[in-house]
Formats: structure tokens, sequence, C-alpha cells
């Protein structure tokens, strides 16, 4: 019986003293993806003063690079907080599907969509300002728990931030 007992304890400082350090370990890992992600997202925002167009393809990859981010071992709610922002972006990328990602295909695309619908660009901008004022709380709360746990400017991720 005390064998049993011990063992038991010791299973159990085990997983106490182990625990800690893959959440510790979790939050470096997620901490060293975000610093390189906001580098990315600065960077391909600088490319859009010379390529306006090349907003759609930064979207889509930031989206990816989000998703493939991993929240394993976070704290629960800064995974929460970061799963809801991911949601919201990656809705924000869906209105982009099936759009060209080559300028000179752009006047193209958008003549054909307004031959098929005159309003199209209307609606997709009443679209666009309706997902970005439902992502807002989403970047709100991922920069309050950027805050933290240390990783300032969390919500900048988001495009135009």
């Amino acid at each position: 019986m005390k064998t049993k007992r011990a063992i038991f304890t010791a299973i159990a400082m085990a997983i106490a003293f182990i625990m800690p350090l893959r959440a510790d370990e979790a939050l470096d890992g997620f901490k060293k993806e975000m610093t390189g992600l906001e580098a990315y997202v600065k960077q391909q925002e600088a490319g859009l003063k010379e390529n306006p167009m090349a907003g759609i393809a930064m979207i889509r990859n930031i989206v990816t690079k989000l998703k493939a981010i991993k929240t394993d071992g976070l704290p629960a709610d800064l995974k929460g907080g970061y799963m809801e922002f991911v949601t919201a972006i990656s809705k924000m990328g869906d209105m982009f599907t099936g759009w060209p990602e080559k300028a000179e295909d752009m006047q193209a695309f958008i003549v054909k969509k307004l031959g098929e619908d005159p309003k199209y660009m209307d609606k997709f901008g009443e679209k666009m300002s309706a997902l970005e004022k439902d992502m807002a709380p989403a970047v709100a709360k991922l920069d309050e728990l950027g805050k933290k746990y240390g990783l300032e400017g969390l919500g900048a991720l988001a495009p135009g931030k």
C-alpha cells in the first residue's frame, strides 16, 4: 500500500513539476512565432505601397500562418482569445476566395463581377466593413491578452492595424 502511494505521489509531483515547464515552453514558442509573424506582416504591408493588390495574397498568407501556429500548452485564456482572432480573420480571408492575386487580372475580375451584379463592389465593401467591426472585439481581446503575457501589440497582426 505504501509503495502504491509513493509511486502515485512521485507521479503527481513529476506531473506538477513538468506542467509549468510545458506551459512556459509553449508560451515561449508562441512568442517566438508571433514575433516572426509580426515582422512578416510589417514587411508585407510595406510592399502594399507599391502593389496594393498584394494585400489579397497577404491576407491569405497571414490566415494560413496564423492557423499553423501551435497553441497546445498555452494558458486557456490566451489560446481561446487567439483562436477567436484566427476565426475572425479567417472570415476576412474567405472574402477573397476566387479573387486573382495578380494586379493585371484584377480589372477583368471586377468587370466580370460587376457584369454579374452591378452592386458587387458596394456589397463587398459593406461585408468587409461589417467583418472589420465584428473583428474589433477579437483584436482588442488579443491585445489585452498580449499585454498580460508579455506580447505587446498582438492585435497588430490584423492587416491595417
